[in-house]
């Protein structure tokens, strides 16, 4: 009698103190991980349609239910454009086949300069897989200012003669919508990889 009482008495213990842990979230830890930069208002990021650097016409909801990172920028660009650029391809080499729920997209700031073949070129320089991850895009200046415009980014082209080199100043920051298209977050060039993967993870 005396060890029946002891092992219901243990079994009350055992019981209550799976409840706690669970209570307290030990055993179903809610994620950690706070992005640095949030989006409010929970805005669907605007849609759009481009040529991509295939030649082929691209719609925003061409991927919709993939997670989506929108950077705007130029192949000339000397210095933040190539840091994404190759924050983008060691993001899909961390995911894995995760990568394929991921669309990484490029806008050109410089339709000038900025081709589909340019652009493809430009994504070969980080990108040497035969189907590279990350989608280029370009246009007119009459489609792409539409979309800088929707996405609030201001682009300043230097002012040069033709055939000369210039510099385009653009929006830093790139925009992470969840599976929904809803804007998010914002991700900066200066952020550390493990911030990219963290960040994209926890919309995944």
């Amino acid at each position: 009698m005396k060890k029946e009482f002891i092992l219901t008495i243990a079994t009350i213990l055992i019981v209550f103190g799976i409840a706690v842990l669970l209570f307290s979230g030990i055993l179903n830890p809610k994620p950690s991980y706070t992005p640095s930069i949030v989006l409010e208002g929970n805005s669907l990021a605007p849609n759009f349609i481009l040529t991509n650097h295939k030649g082929e016409k691209f719609n925003l909801a061409d991927v919709k239910d993939k997670v989506i990172l929108i950077f705007f920028g130029y192949t000339n660009c000397p210095d933040v454009c190539p840091i994404v650029m190759s924050k983008y391809v060691e993001l899909t080499k961390v995911l894995g086949e995760d990568a394929k729920k991921v669309a990484l997209l490029f806008i050109s700031t410089d339709p000038e300069r900025d081709s589909p073949q340019a652009i493809k070129a430009f994504i070969e320089r980080f990108d040497q897989n035969p189907s590279p991850s990350i989608i280029g895009l370009t246009g007119s200046f009459e489609e792409l200012s539409k979309v800088w415009k929707a996405y609030n980014v201001p682009v300043e082209v230097e002012e040069h003669k033709e055939g000369e080199n210039y510099l385009v100043g653009h929006y830093a920051l790139i925009f992470v919508a969840d599976k929904n298209h809803v804007l998010r977050f914002a991700l900066t060039p200066e952020m550390s990889l493990e911030e990219y993967i963290q960040t994209v993870r926890l919309l995944l």
